[in-house]
């Protein structure tokens, strides 16, 4: 949801405790959401040991289950979400008003994309790649053709929660999670969370609700499960969940503070080895100099590197930014759940004058935007009020889609259109003008295609038809009024259907699950 009061709010000093935000058919509930994600699941009983949230170097990524589900170097693997109808030899040439590849060439306007297969085959300007694919089929999308979004920020287990109104302002993450307000608020998840069939239905609303807004890669997704091996790619679990060739990201969701010398050493040790590419830490989430402190922890621990990645950072000053810079250090950058739990955010200008790399992701439904092409909305927003001019339309659209692939390390796969790179694609309505700002300025009605490993899994039921290998099962969505149809092969665990998630959340949650879509 477009949070305008609180873009208002950020701009007038005497009203940073007064604001609240709302929600049609939000029932109140008060308190909030811890970030203790997914601690405590029992995982099914083929998915192997849960992935660990701790924040260690040993216990921040999953363990190699030795399942069918594949290891952390599991090579080509059958993934889930891949299975389709048959596809054409040679693949299919999608055309559109523009193509934007986000590898530093382009716009293409008009351009083509051949997919061969899963992977991008060859990218350019209309007849650049005809010659190459051959007789394949031609589809004319008459769209703005980019990179499927990458979200580096989001706890997707929580996205079947509504916004939460807190009331109040909060000085940093450890204030409001200490709050007895949020056990109200999360109630039904910890209730639920050790139910197989609850907490699949949970993740599954979540991954539905990446798909049709766009996102083919996220980060976020608890311990591994063969009912969500299947939707979209989850950027740290293992090869079986995501179709990368190993897992070298690493995720700390509880803290620095819970961070030993020893941890910090063998981690570092990884990180020089290649085995670790991204340490994806939440650090320096609020206002305080608890929140700052946390911070200097990890300068402290040598554990400011090329390959940590900071996610929030509100805490940082220009100063620190500087040293980040210095470090070749990443951020992700989530300014809604900032201002909706902070009153603030992160100084990203600072950020970007010292040459950080900035992604932006939406954190989660409960304090952030409801999907990835909403935050770049609220985002653009908020920087036009206060550091006008900070960054272009395409820098927003870099912010979720290339950059965040290369923080994560999976730039070799996706982010980016470029032959070999997976063939996970967007495509949004094109009005005339400028692409870049034509992707900023869309929402969820604006989409008229994703494609998933060369397999159209979302979009306009007419363009879906003409693209090859779509699953058999298709189910009709209203986007904000637009009608659309999403398909996807069955889960290993079983079949999924919307009415079917909805109806297992309905049963521990009356209300259901918000909604998928941000038609504000």
């Amino acid at each position: 949801m477009m949070r305008a009061l609180l873009l208002v709010l950020a701009l007038v000093p005497w009203a940073a405790g007064c604001h609240q935000r709302c929600e049609e058919g939000f029932i109140s509930q008060g308190g909030c959401v811890n970030f203790d994600l997914d601690a405590g699941e029992e995982p099914e009983a083929d998915a192997g040991p849960p992935e660990d949230v701790g924040p260690g170097p040993s216990d921040t990524g999953p363990f190699d289950n030795g399942t069918q589900d594949g290891g952390r170097d599991g090579g080509a693997v059958d993934l889930g979400f891949t299975d389709g109808g048959p596809l054409p030899s040679g693949g299919y040439l999608l055309r559109g008003q523009a193509v934007l590849p986000m590898d530093g060439q382009g716009p293409y306007t008009p351009g083509e994309v051949w997919i061969d297969g899963a992977r991008v085959g060859c990218v350019g300007p209309v007849g650049a790649c005809t010659a190459m694919a051959g007789t394949v089929p031609v589809i004319e999308t008459e769209g703005v053709v980019l990179p499927g979004l990458v979200d580096a920020h989001n706890h997707v287990a929580y996205n079947w929660l509504p916004e939460w109104i807190p009331g109040r302002l909060y000085a940093d993450s450890g204030q409001w999670r200490a709050a007895a307000q949020y056990e109200a608020f999360v109630q039904a998840y910890t209730d639920n969370k050790g139910v197989a069939e609850s907490f699949c239905a949970m993740v599954q609303w979540g991954e539905i609700r990446a798909l049709v807004n766009g996102v083919t890669t996220i980060f976020g997704t608890p311990q591994p499960r063969t009912c969500y091996r299947w939707l979209v790619r989850n950027a740290e679990l293992t090869s079986g969940y995501n179709g990368f060739a190993s897992d070298r990201v690493r995720s700390n969701t509880l803290g620095i503070d819970q961070v030993s010398p020893t941890e910090a050493a063998d981690l570092i040790a990884d990180m020089e080895s290649g085995d670790v590419a991204a340490y994806m830490v939440h650090l320096a989430e609020g206002l305080s100099t608890r929140a700052h402190d946390e911070y200097v922890e990890l300068t402290n621990l040598m554990l400011l590197r090329p390959q940590t990645v900071i996610i929030h950072g509100t805490a940082l000053t220009a100063t620190d930014f500087a040293m980040v810079g210095q470090a070749g250090s990443k951020l992700i950058w989530s300014p809604s759940s900032n201002m909706a739990l902070y009153g603030d955010t992160t100084n990203v200008q600072a950020a970007k004058q010292a040459g950080v790399s900035i992604s932006l992701a939406p954190d989660w439904t409960p304090s952030g935007e409801d999907d990835s092409l909403g935050e770049v909305r609220f985002a653009k927003a908020l920087v036009e009020g206060r550091w006008p001019g900070l960054f272009s339309d395409q820098e927003y659209v870099e912010m979720v889609t290339s950059e965040p692939a290369a923080a994560m390390g999976l730039a070799g796969d996706v982010g980016r259109l470029a032959v070999g790179q997976f063939a996970d694609v967007l495509v949004l309505d094109a009005p005339g003008g400028d692409p870049y700002a034509t992707v900023v300025g869309s929402g969820a009605n604006n989409i008229r295609l994703v494609i998933l490993n060369g397999v159209p899994s979302y979009g306009d039921s007419a363009l879906m038809a003409q693209v090859p290998g779509r699953p058999a099962a298709c189910f009709a969505f209203d986007a904000c009024g637009a009608a659309r149809q999403a398909c996807w092969a069955d889960t290993p665990a079983g079949a999924v259907s919307p009415e079917s998630v909805a109806s297992v959340i309905q049963s521990f949650y009356p209300s259901g699950p918000s909604a998928l879509f941000d038609c504000n």
